[in-house]
């Protein structure tokens, strides 16, 4: 955020040298926007830019005793107010930034830009993100009955995604003797909560997969194999490793909060909000395996369906048609 505007900004000035003045410039929400058009060739200053927040740094969490970076935050205010357009992968992340801002702005010494908010909310489009389907091995009749339960964790190995709720539900299912198969993948840093080490003696018995897959390949098979795919987030602005394992054929069981309820909106995949919960939920279903031999028993869920408005071939239009409409003349916005 601090540095790479003026990279890309070298960047496109070698590439227009090359080619022709871009119609269009989409940026990621890490860009340093307003710094960018600064220093951007001089040609490209009519050209129409979308800024795609993925994330926000105003309602990310941070960690106990870390205190939140203020130029971060403000650097993405900017942003937001040189684009033309502000793309949003949710309704949540566009609604806690627009909430959480006012109160942000109040803390200014002086000129605390009150309007603010209001431009940025005129500027703002909710476009979510797509996936590439999956497709699952499983139908609804062919689940193994005998087998344990299969809980996949699918996600960084962070503080933000609170693997101590995950581990805590799971150690409750081991003492109420629920028998249960585990995977834990998920992309893992230098550092890490060191939870996972405690977590992979506590359930090595459990345990089949542990730890980052490399091969695509191999994370598909993992997902396809799981019967249930479990979050207990503190921070999701969107949800794509749910949603690719929904695609798989696993069950969601998420925290009723963020953006999963934005995603999901039935209540039977949701077990409200604390790890107490979180294993009752899966008690449940781990009976409901046995003893249905299915863990979709409510007619009005269709899995087929859950994620096809997802699929990047219906994202991948609403995006083109909104791009289009941004580089038509008489459509684009003036700046701020």
């Amino acid at each position: 955020m601090r540095h790479s505007a003026i990279t890309f900004a070298e960047i496109l000035s070698q590439q227009i040298e090359q080619s022709n003045v871009p119609d269009l410039m989409v940026c990621s929400g890490m860009l340093d926007l307003a710094t960018f058009l600064g220093l951007a060739p001089i040609q490209t200053r009519a050209t129409p830019v979308v800024l795609y927040m993925h994330e926000n740094q105003l309602t990310y969490p941070v960690p106990e005793g870390v205190k939140r970076d203020s130029d971060a935050v403000f650097k993405q205010v900017t942003s937001c107010l040189a684009a033309n357009e502000i793309w949003w992968n949710s309704a949540y992340n566009l609604n806690s930034f627009l909430e959480a801002l006012p109160k942000y702005l109040k803390r200014m010494p002086d000129y605390k830009l009150p309007h603010v908010t209001g431009i940025i909310s005129q500027k703002s489009k909710v476009m979510h993100l797509g996936i590439n389907p999956i497709g699952s091995q499983k139908s609804k009749q062919s689940i193994d009955s005998d087998q344990p339960l299969t809980i996949t964790w699918a996600a960084r190995w962070e503080h933000d995604k609170n693997p101590e709720d995950f581990f805590k539900a799971l150690s409750i299912l081991k003492e109420n003797n629920i028998n249960f198969a585990l995977n834990v993948i998920g992309e893992q840093f230098r550092s890490y909560p060191k939870i996972f080490d405690t977590a992979k003696e506590e359930f090595r018995a459990e345990i089949t997969n542990w730890g980052y897959l490399k091969s695509r390949d191999n994370y598909i098979s993992v997902l396809q194999q799981s019967d249930v795919v479990v979050s207990t987030a503190i921070h999701e602005f969107f949800g794509l490793s749910i949603l690719e394992a929904v695609s798989a054929g696993a069950f969601p069981v998420l925290p009723n909060r963020l953006a999963y309820p934005e995603l999901f909106n039935h209540e039977d995949f949701f077990y409200g909000q604390t790890a107490q919960q979180l294993a009752k939920k899966l008690i449940e279903l781990s009976r409901r395996k046995t003893t249905q031999k299915t863990l979709w028993i409510n007619s009005r869920i269709n899995k087929q369906e859950l994620t096809t408005e997802y699929e990047w071939l219906k994202i991948a239009a609403k995006l083109d048609a909104q791009a289009l409409a941004l580089t038509t003349p008489h459509q684009a916005h003036n700046k701020y």
